[in-house]
């Protein structure tokens, strides 16, 4: 929790010296996103490749990019979501369609999440884009190679 709160305020300060790179498996954290987000209903999220990717970067960072994409893809749809990770980029697919239960509908989504995720990538110099592939799939990916 520290972690991210120094994180946020690092975000709004804009500083940069606080971007610090880590070398750290890619494939853990995403594991570890997924086992606190799905406790119930793991089966749902599927992480590919299934073997270790390590990666160096901001691990706070990136993970809370992450988490919240996750979530946003959780929580606005009913069906699977993967995860394709790569030494360069992230991927999180949802395949299930938006969710029409009330409790989603009744939401208020702030949109807080991908607006820090698009915060994030900025101070990383990170590529972020939300695309549709069909009017029931969406994907967000994160590039991580700098342009």
């Amino acid at each position: 929790m520290a972690d991210n709160v120094q994180a946020l305020l690092s975000l709004v300060r804009q500083d940069v010296a606080d971007t610090k790179n880590e070398t750290f498996s890619l494939t853990t954290v995403a594991q570890g996103i997924v086992a606190e987000l799905c406790e119930a209903d793991a089966k749902r999220v599927e992480i590919l490749p299934n073997h270790n990717i390590n990666i160096s970067s901001n691990k706070v960072m990136l993970r809370m990019t992450l988490q919240n994409i996750v979530t946003n893809a959780l929580n606005h749809n009913q069906g699977p979501v993967k995860i394709n990770l790569s030494a360069n980029s992230i991927c999180v697919e949802d395949q299930g369609g938006i969710r029409n239960d009330e409790n989603v509908l009744n939401s208020q989504s702030t949109g807080l999440g991908l607006y820090i995720v698009t915060l994030i990538c900025e101070k990383m110099h990170w590529q972020f884009e939300l695309k549709p592939l069909t009017h029931d799939r969406h994907t967000a990916t994160i590039s991580m190679t700098q342009s």
